[in-house]
């Protein structure tokens, strides 16, 4: 259980002074679940990311993580940047087992998780590659098994796909619903792209624009079944919906390239199997 109590943070700068990023949030994240995070550019979502991942602490309030305070980094909780950040003077199965060698983890044990985790993300074949050889796509699945590598209890993603392909991206999109199916870790994913948050999250939580706060907290689970697609028309409706209830609390800023917000989704919804379609749901579950 992660949960954030009451936290704020606020940064200084010469040129506008105070900025609040975040102001008395509170959240909760269940063990297991998967909660995608989403909401405009620069409203607080990889702040938040870094207070969890301890990276940086609150001005007020409090992380806890099963109860204890956060008060640095840990191997409990394993972090994924858009960047890969992956060292180019060491093979694919160096990098995965950087972690694990600085944790002072026995040889073998290492090379056994080595082993593990390449091949949950389809990478066994490129052990002894050079990060230089490897596509993004690839780049980004040995990352997410150097992070799985140190078997953390909980996963923090920080838009890992937002810069690769679309197809990269709809492969590795399926894959981490599937390692997260198998390993039943907890994952606090944050992008800006909503249908993305919609398709992987069995939770999304939408926050408006800086500083940071809860616009909505869907139950994603108890509408729409895993597998899900960006294309699957409730995950349209539903991605459609949600920015449509953004727009309406007038602090929306760009998500998905939509510019000034002047193209308004349809806030009703209709349709879907048995006549119990999204907008259905959305009314017991919003």
């Amino acid at each position: 259980m992660i949960e954030a109590r009451r936290i704020s943070k606020r940064f200084q700068s010469t040129s506008r002074g105070v900025t609040a990023a975040l102001h008395e949030m509170s959240i909760s994240i269940g063990d297991g679940e998967f909660v995608s995070l989403v909401g405009p550019s620069g409203c607080g979502k990889t702040t938040l990311l870094n207070l969890v991942a301890g990276l940086e602490r609150p001005d007020d309030g409090e992380i806890l993580i099963d109860g204890k305070r956060i008060l640095g980094p840990g191997p409990d909780r394993g972090v994924m940047f858009q960047d890969p950040a992956l060292f180019p003077w060491l093979s694919v199965s160096e990098n995965v087992a950087f972690g694990m060698k600085e944790l002072r983890l026995p040889r073998a044990l290492r090379e056994e998780r080595t082993r593990k985790y390449l091949s949950l993300v389809n990478m066994s074949g490129f052990a002894k590659s050079w990060v230089h050889e490897l596509s993004g796509g690839m780049k980004q699945r040995v990352a997410l098994a150097r992070a799985l590598a140190l078997e953390p209890k909980t996963l923090l993603m920080d838009e890992p796909f937002g810069a690769l392909d679309p197809k990269s991206r709809d492969s590795l999109q399926a894959e981490l619903v599937d390692i997260w199916q198998k390993t039943g870790k907890t994952i606090l994913f944050v992008t800006h792209d909503m249908a993305e948050a919609v398709r992987l999250g069995s939770r999304v939580i939408v926050l408006r624009a800086r500083p940071a706060r809860v616009a909505c907290d869907v139950d994603v689970a108890a509408l729409l079944p895993q597998p899900r697609h960006v294309d699957h028309p409730e995950v349209v409706e539903l991605a459609a919906h949600l920015k449509g209830a953004l727009d309406e609390t007038g602090e929306r800023e760009a998500i998905d390239g939509d510019g000034d917000g002047s193209e308004r989704p349809e806030t009703h919804l209709a349709g879907g199997a048995g006549g119990r379609g999204v907008a259905h749901w959305l009314g017991l579950h919003l």
